[in-house]
């Protein structure tokens, strides 16, 4: 067994062990994007009086995380996206966090309004979005192809039917004859949220069966001083910049999961940050697969150069 392969598993080993350990004197949150309210207590699987029951987002069930107690999140999934960003940050889940999202989706992406839109002629409709500098365009909660604009260009270049792209602060959306214009388009989303979940001096953390698609920038983005964070089983999938960026001094571990279509790389490491990535799936027609400005990164037991 090498060195490096020894240290990938003692790693990921170490910390799902830790978190299956504090399982048993674990507290367990539910949420339910369909049956859930907020003003329940989280505390069961559904509505058993006027106080108990899941709650509604996930975020609220980050917030009723006890300092210092263990707790698992486990998400409803009734094939509909929460639409919502999340933040684990800071010492108020030292006790460790489990989110079980049972294949749900958490989707950073809203329809465009339909006033928003501005015909340009000959097929192509232009809106502007309040934030600027990552975008994701999709129809039916799938990203439609972009065209890339070359730098610097001074005139907005012919965009092929069906596409898209960014330019000066705005997107252009060529629409397809046999459909109808965008305004009319009620299925077109674009990404409003930033990130899917933000990771903060978070330690003791797992993540598993859940996806996050469609955010501007990152689908997971571990920011600094993460340590002991596993992500097992979760998909990345068309965002902005990344589908998962870590920096500062964070170490993390993704495990047989996907990452696909995420505009600029799959995996996004910076600084002093340490990524091992083992048996996960990048298949992407657009972004590259690994960016790495700096830190350390091991795929499968090797050392990404």
């Amino acid at each position: 067994m090498s060195q490096v392969r020894h240290f990938t598993t003692a790693f990921l080993l170490i910390v799902l062990g830790t978190l299956a350990v504090h399982q048993a004197w674990a507290g367990d949150l539910y949420v339910d994007n369909r049956d859930g309210d907020d003003y329940f207590d989280g505390r069961a699987d559904h509505q058993i009086d006027l106080a108990t029951g899941p709650v509604k987002s996930i975020r609220r069930a980050l917030e009723k995380v006890t300092y210092g107690q263990a707790e698992t999140i486990h998400l409803a999934n009734h094939g509909m996206p929460y639409r919502e960003s999340l933040e684990i940050v800071g010492s108020r889940f030292c006790g460790g966090v489990r989110i079980e999202g049972n294949g749900a989706v958490v989707s950073g992406a809203r329809p465009v309004p339909a006033d928003a839109w501005k015909f340009q002629g000959q097929g192509v409709w232009k809106f502007t979005p309040f934030r600027k500098g990552s975008y994701q365009f999709a129809r039916d909660g799938q990203a439609l192809p972009e065209f890339r604009v070359p730098a610097n260009s001074r005139k907005l270049p012919a965009i092929p039917a069906g596409q898209w792209a960014a330019w000066q602060g705005s997107i252009y959306y060529h629409a397809l004859p046999s459909l109808p214009g965008a305004a009319y388009d009620a299925t077109l989303e674009f990404a409003v949220e930033g990130v899917g979940l933000t990771l903060l001096d978070a330690a003791d953390v797992v993540i598993q069966d859940l996806e996050f698609r469609h955010f501007r920038l990152d689908g997971i983005n571990a920011h600094d001083r993460c340590r002991d964070v596993v992500f097992e089983r979760v998909k990345l999938i068309e965002n902005g910049r990344a589908g998962l960026a870590v920096g500062g001094s964070s170490h993390v571990g993704i495990i047989d999961s996907e990452l696909r279509g995420n505009r600029l790389g799959q995996v996004l490491n910076t600084e002093r940050a340490k990524t091992e990535i083992v048996a996960t799936e990048f298949t992407s027609p657009v972004g590259a697969g690994i960016l790495r400005k700096g830190g350390t990164v091991l795929v499968n037991e090797e050392m990404f150069r």
